[in-house]
């Protein structure tokens, strides 16, 4: 996913969503934001690698399709079984990745957390989610019925004092309920 500072209202709602600690919010800024690395978008839309990628010299950064970078990762671990861990990571954490690891160590060691469920957490919230448009056009329609009997009252009340004020005022004349002499 890209981040967008232009639509970013910095809840942060973000940091506390992803299991990787990967959003970062400038509490030091005057104007912050949430920052995160967007695998240098710019260069990618004109055919270039990240930044990353492309000056790393022992290749331990690849960039492609996901599928090249599966075939290239479960390559490496079957060529080297005595120098890599036997899993790849990101591949079904919380519904995949944009970034696998391979590692020679187990994951949990480098500090990547392991206890993920295999889909995506946004399914946890969607069913409710999905129907917050439901729920704001009802209750503005009941919000708004309320407030318009509440000021319908208010203007018959209104009327009926005026009624009486004109009757008081001439009290051999009857008037209606649109105010005109009877």
């Amino acid at each position: 996913m890209v981040y967008n500072a232009d639509l970013c209202f910095g809840c942060r709602y973000c940091m506390l969503a992803c299991p990787f600690d990967v959003p970062r919010y400038q509490w030091d800024s005057l104007n912050p934001k949430v920052t995160k690395c967007d695998l240098c978008r710019d260069r990618v839309l004109a055919g270039e690698q990240p930044a990353c990628v492309e000056v790393c010299p022992t290749e331990a950064r690849v960039f492609g399709p996901l599928e090249d970078i599966v075939a290239l990762a479960k390559q490496r671990i079957e060529e080297n079984p005595d120098t890599y861990y036997p899993a790849i990571y990101g591949l079904r954490e919380v519904g995949g990745t944009s970034v696998i690891y391979i590692s020679d160590k187990p994951f949990s060691e480098l500090g990547l957390r392991t206890n993920l469920p295999d889909y995506a957490l946004s399914e946890l919230t969607w069913a409710i989610i999905s129907k917050i448009p439901n729920y704001v056009l009802w209750g503005a329609t009941l919000l708004g019925g309320i407030w318009w009997i509440t000021n319908r009252r208010s203007e018959v009340a209104a009327f009926e004092r005026t009624l009486k004020e004109m009757e008081r005022r001439n009290p051999s004349k009857r008037f209606g309920n649109d105010g005109e002499h009877v």
